[in-house]
């Protein structure tokens, strides 16, 4: 929309002008007024504890008054354990694929008071935190304790609310090991992708969680660092579910960090998307991801640990935060030059492969691979809202063995490495399979499909998450879905 990208246009340029060494913003800024001392003064990082995050876990780390940090986070969304070696070599180690970004800024009020924001690419979620160190290790105390409260949504902190509270008590050793336990609570989780079975055909999925029926998680968080050299480290973390709705399994990261004057290089090994507190609910799935972070903090008065930074440096860094929240504040707004003209005609494309299906398919259709190009229709009333619409389909199939037959296809929820439940169904039956004599189908077309149950409610969740949603398709030797892959909004 014009506006829109009139206001992208505004917002990347104050951060331009914020860059250049005439910015009215940092030109010839007053001294800073004097300042009370912190109730609770902050101290210097210790080598063993160098940041505010294990990898999704927060810590007891503080940083000084009325100072940022700043942290980016690169989730690249391919499994690990998909296909062979060559297959995985193709895709650089997953550098190919996409990846689930993250930005996070936070502001310290007071020496023991942060808060701050953070947005995601998986679901567009923003989580907007308070964190409060109330105890640090000393004489007075052994071990070091924060209090993180979090209130995050969907789609822009739109939908599917979920406020949390998490409590992180930690212990340094030395100038070597940080360990830290988090237990936490989060409400309203019962309200995002609740894993389903296929609604219309007896198909054994698993993943279905037996307290589907509340709507709140308990799980505690365990992690350590510890430093190998100078300033290397080795970082873990483990965070079973206690109790409340708890799908999936529980998630595990491990990761190797290289602190370097005065930000944190982080490369991870990981089973889940998650880096907020509502996120971590959800669980894990089998596969695994590479990812990276990459975080700076402003210092405090008496520095960061063998490393300072003058003023000027500082000036550089905070313009180098605003302009990258600037873009992607306006990157948000934009429209993209690919969205197509009618807004009510809406396509998308998968990329099927048997690899991608859970878990990933063995035998004589190992080799199957496909594509398939989906069309949304769409009915809006006069507040744009959607009241309905119908889906059509067009997909090909290779690699199959000779005289295959597909015997289902549809549109299933739920994001990579998951199983969900089917939302959009071709209506295809064993009864009218589609026959592969030599292994390949050219094309095949289905139209005016329709949601479940008439729920139009899913069309705006596939415009808005269509990671969250995949195609595929179904063969007598595999019932529970034999080529399968992500839809890509075009």
């Amino acid at each position: 929309m014009p506006h829109t990208r009139v206001l992208s246009f505004c917002l990347a340029s104050v951060a331009a002008l914020c860059l250049s060494n005439g910015s009215l913003a940092f030109a010839q800024q007053a001294p800073p007024p004097a300042v009370s001392p912190d109730p609770i003064p902050t101290s210097s990082p210790t080598p063993s504890e160098i940041e505010l995050n294990t990898i999704n876990l927060p810590t007891t780390m503080s940083i000084g008054r009325h100072k940022s940090y700043f942290r980016l986070t690169h989730r690249f969304a391919r499994d690990l354990l998909r296909g062979d070696l060559s297959e995985l070599a193709a895709d650089l180690f997953s550098l190919d694929t996409g990846a689930i970004i993250g930005l996070e800024y936070r502001f310290a009020i007071t020496g023991n008071l942060h808060a701050g924001v953070q947005r995601s690419l998986l679901s567009k979620t923003i989580q907007t935190f308070g964190k409060w160190d109330a105890l640090r290790q000393g004489e007075k105390s052994p071990v070091a304790v924060s209090v993180l409260g979090s209130y995050e949504g969907l789609n822009n902190l739109r939908e599917h609310y979920q406020p949390g509270v998490a409590v992180t008590v930690s212990r340094t050793i030395g100038n070597v090991v940080a360990l830290y336990a988090t237990p936490a609570f989060v409400n309203g989780t019962h309200a995002v992708d609740v894993i389903e079975g296929h609604e219309d055909h007896d198909i054994e999925l698993g993943g279905e969680d037996a307290h589907s029926d509340a709507n709140h998680t308990w799980f505690t968080g365990f992690g350590a660092r510890l430093r190998f050299s100078g300033s290397g480290y080795i970082v873990g973390e483990y965070t079973p579910r206690i109790s409340g709705y708890t799908p999936n399994a529980d998630s595990w990261g491990v990761a190797i960090e290289k602190r370097t004057a005065g930000h944190t290089l982080q490369v991870n090994f990981t089973n889940t998307f998650a880096t907020t507190s509502a996120s971590c609910r959800e669980g894990a799935t089998r596969v695994r991801y590479c990812s990276g972070s990459i975080s700076h903090a402003g210092s405090d008065k008496t520095g960061w640990s063998r490393a300072r930074f003058d003023s000027r440096r500082n000036r550089q860094m905070k313009r180098f935060a605003i302009l990258v929240c600037a873009l992607t504040i306006a990157g948000c707004g934009s429209k993209s030059p690919t969205e197509p003209s009618n807004p009510n005609v809406v396509t998308f494309k998968a990329n099927l492969s048997a690899a991608n299906e859970v878990p990933p398919i063995t035998g004589a259709e190992a080799g199957a691979t496909g594509t398939a190009t989906i069309t949304v229709n769409l009915t809006r009333d006069a507040n744009q809202n959607i009241t309905g619409g119908t889906t059509s389909w067009t997909f090909s199939l290779a690699g199959f063995p000779a005289n295959s037959s597909i015997i289902l296809n549809h549109i299933h929820e739920a994001a990579p490495g998951i199983n969900g439940g089917v939302v959009i169904n071709s209506g295809l039956t064993a009864g009218t399979a589609i026959s592969l004599p030599n292994g390949t189908l050219a094309t095949q077309t289905f139209s005016n499909l329709t949601p479940q149950n008439n729920d139009f409610s899913v069309y705006q969740r596939m415009i808005t998450n269509p990671n969250g949603f995949y195609f595929n398709v179904h063969s007598p030797a595999n019932g529970g879905g034999v080529v399968r892959g992500p839809l890509v909004k075009q």
